[in-house]
């Protein structure tokens, strides 16, 4: 028994020990957790800061980055512009020189330069394009285009390319194509073309083709240009896309270029959420497909008709032009008046607003900027007296041709935009869409233009469609554009000197607005260029930009001193005899009509200027003549009124 209990006490001591010794181990153990825990925790929290710290600088250098960019195509975009502005006053002086009698190699010498100098000219239109993208700040503005028709423009100055070369060019536009589909007419131009010229500048053999057909049924269209040029080798088809790359090093010597134009086709193509695929061998010529989709757009008669004058449904329509330019508000109303309108003129808003108080209006041809009150202000008040003004329908009528520009038209209560310059089709689609008259009206006969008139730097057969071709009211509105602009170019310099970017936007947007309304493209352009660059980005343009403008406007001044004032032109040999009542009366009328309709005014006058007049006379209706020219009806009246007196 006792050797029993010896054994217990010896095992009971065994236990006791072996378990202090594991709790002495766990213990042991624990406190070697809790400190590798402790590590464990500082090197997390270590860790997450450092980790922190790093995307901080990731973001940090991205953002540098990301405003690197921003400041280069900036840059970019400003430079374009300031090599641009020189480049339109070189090409500009040379084509004027090129209407010059010259020798032959004279000729030669300036056909050099003027190819010279537009090929430079793309070259930075290239990269003005490319930084737009680069920054995001080119944006598609979609409107129906007449398929047909618009091909036929973008192809034909490419089959006169590939004829100078003796090359072929062919294009087909397949059946199944809808008359109309909706696009960016200016951006798809600009694909269509890229492909073009790439295609005839490397095909010297065989010739050029397009084809634009269905892809599917889902609305995908496929644009193909393919030629018989030099090729591609597959080693460098992959680099066909990329920014200023050329698929080998010697097209660059051989035939020129920036390696921008694909890249930006590609672009424009993926801005279209489209794809483009390149087919090619070396020696074997190149095809490009393009697949786009594009919605059906509104059919349009190949030409629209014109209203007749003798069954008018238009006689009776009251129409109010908000306008302040006087160039803008005689081409507008010179249109109208072709339709026999009743047309009132509002020079801002706030006289807009009086005058609908006054008269009931079937329509409102509106302009954006205009003093005192401008368009988008005018339209929301006359919105806001829902009662009376709901169902008039108002046209934006403005150069302001943006997304951002539309949809605030849109946002304000307008029912429709019309670009500028203002064409007369454009207008009389509007007319009839908003007035709701009857379709049955008759095609125009085409307006003669005297191909005998030539001013360089001006489209004079678009600018007298718009005056429904009349070359006396044309020749005295680019007259008095002119006179109106003369110092053009130290005025805005006056303006940069004080930092007066308010006054320089209008200025450059009336600049803007009026020559493109009298076919004066190029000064159109380029003050519309600067009127964005204000406006956008309160970047001024450089003083030379300026000086720029002014030789501009020297040049179109020495142009129109080689052109006849028709004004002056020699009287009708055979003067009519008529009475002095009938003379007495219808200077009463032509009185009573100057404030009111200028265009009847102007009628009358004409009508008195071929009879036979007392010299008193005749020199006050001259001079009233001249007044009416400026569109200076207190002096228009003033001569009118000392006619009278003279006639006793």
């Amino acid at each position: 028994m006792p050797t029993e209990l010896a054994r217990l006490e010896r095992r009971h001591a065994r236990e006791q020990k072996a378990r202090q010794e594991a709790e002495h181990l766990l213990e042991l153990k624990s406190r070697e957790l809790f400190e590798k825990n402790r590590e464990l925790e500082k090197l997390s929290n270590s860790l997450e800061k450092l980790v922190a710290k790093r995307t901080s600088q990731m973001q940090k250098a991205r953002d540098e980055a990301l405003t690197a960019l921003q400041v280069k195509s900036d840059f970019i975009a400003n430079m374009s512009h300031e090599l641009r502005t020189p480049m339109n006053g070189v090409l500009g002086v040379l084509t004027l020189l090129s209407d010059e009698k010259l020798s032959q190699e004279q000729q030669e010498l300036v056909r050099v330069a003027l190819s010279s100098g537009k090929h430079l000219l793309g070259v930075i239109n290239d990269i003005l394009d490319f930084s737009k993208i680069e920054a995001k700040k080119l944006e598609l503005e979609l409107s129906s285009v007449q398929i047909e028709p618009y091909f036929h423009s973008v192809c034909a100055p490419f089959a006169l390319d590939a004829k100078k070369k003796g090359i072929e060019f062919r294009y087909d536009i397949d059946i199944g194509v809808p008359k109309a589909l909706v696009t960016d007419p200016l951006r798809f131009t600009q694909i269509i073309s890229n492909l073009l010229s790439n295609a005839i500048k490397f095909t010297d053999n065989g010739g050029v083709f397009l084809s634009f057909t269905p892809f599917n049924s889902k609305g995908v269209y496929r644009l193909t240009v393919a030629d018989s040029g030099i090729g591609i080798g597959q080693e460098h088809i992959d680099s066909v896309f990329a920014a200023f790359e050329q698929a080998d090093n010697s097209i660059t010597r051989d035939f020129g270029g920036t390696g921008l134009g694909m890249n930006i086709t590609k672009n424009l193509v993926e801005m279209f959420k489209g794809q483009i695929l390149v087919e090619s061998e070396l020696g074997e010529g190149t095809t490009f497909h393009v697949d786009i989709s594009f919605a059906q757009g509104e059919e349009n008669s190949d030409i629209l008709p014109l209203i007749d004058a003798g069954e008018n449904p238009l006689a009776e329509s009251n129409i109010l032009l908000v306008e302040d330019n006087p160039v803008n508000q005689m081409v507008a109303m010179k249109m109208l008046s072709k339709w026999d309108c009743h047309v009132d003129l509002a020079d801002d808003g706030l006289c807009a607003l009086q005058m609908l108080e006054t008269k009931d209006y079937q329509l409102v041809l509106m302009d954006l900027q205009m003093p005192n009150m401008g368009g988008i202000e005018a339209t929301k008040r006359i919105r806001a007296s829902k009662e009376k003004f709901a169902n008039i329908p108002i046209v934006a009528m403005t150069a302001h041709n943006s997304k951002e520009h539309m949809q605030e038209c849109y946002d304000a209560g307008m029912q429709h935009h019309i670009s500028k310059p203002i064409e007369r089709d454009s207008l009389q689609a509007v007319v009839l869409q908003y007035l709701s008259v009857s379709n049955d009206i008759q095609e125009s006969d085409e307006i003669a233009v005297d191909n005998s008139l030539r001013i360089p730097g001006i489209d004079l057969a678009s600018a007298l469609e718009r005056v429904n071709g009349d070359w006396p009211l044309l020749y005295s509105l680019i007259a008095r554009f002119l006179t109106e602009n003369t110092n053009l170019g130290n005025t805005l310099k006056r303006y940069l000197a004080d930092n007066d970017q308010t006054n320089a936007i209008i200025l450059l947007h009336k600049v803007k607005g009026g020559a493109a309304n009298l076919g004066i493209a190029e000064l159109s352009s380029l003050a519309g260029d600067y009127e964005t660059l204000l406006a956008k980005q309160q970047n001024w343009p450089d003083e030379s930009a300026f000086s720029s403008l002014q030789m501009m406007v020297d040049n179109l001044n020495k142009s129109m001193q080689t052109v006849d004032n028709p004004s002056n032109e020699n009287q009708k040999s055979t003067l009519r005899q008529e009475s002095q009542g009938y003379v007495l009366q219808q200077l009463k009328d032509l009185q009573n009509l100057v404030n009111k309709d200028l265009f009847a005014a102007e009628d009358i006058l004409k009508d008195l200027l071929d009879c036979e007049l007392s010299e008193g006379v005749l020199e006050e209706l001259k001079n009233a003549q001249n007044a009416m020219n400026q569109f200076d009806t207190p002096m228009v009246s003033a001569a009118i009124a000392a006619a009278l007196v003279q006639l006793g």
